[in-house]
């Protein structure tokens, strides 16, 4: 966990600057967006580019999505994640 997952199959690892909490502006800088989108699981955090499709060639990101289905079931087969996305530790997510 605390990794940004690329489309390609690419992980690179995600720390808060601060090494306590994320700041918004640092999810909007590695994700290369200014609107994003929290998926919440029991202790763990999806952050995702909400307009992610709405981009030109957006690209599947099929292993984070796989993780999604199986952390928070209630997405399975219906939410499909794209391009990059972070998944960190809820406890480094801002109050």
């Amino acid at each position: 966990m605390n990794k940004i997952m690329y489309a390609d199959g690419k992980k690179k690892d995600f720390f808060p600057k601060d090494g306590k909490r994320f700041e918004i502006s640092e999810f909007y800088d590695a994700l290369g967006t200014d609107i994003i989108q929290c998926l919440w699981g029991e202790d763990f955090v999806f952050v995702v580019d909400e307009e992610g499709l709405l981009k030109k060639d957006p690209r599947p990101n099929r292993e984070a999505t796989g993780l999604l289905w199986k952390m928070i079931p209630q997405h399975n087969g219906w939410t499909y994640l794209f391009d990059s996305i972070i998944l960190i530790e809820r406890k480094y997510y801002g109050d």
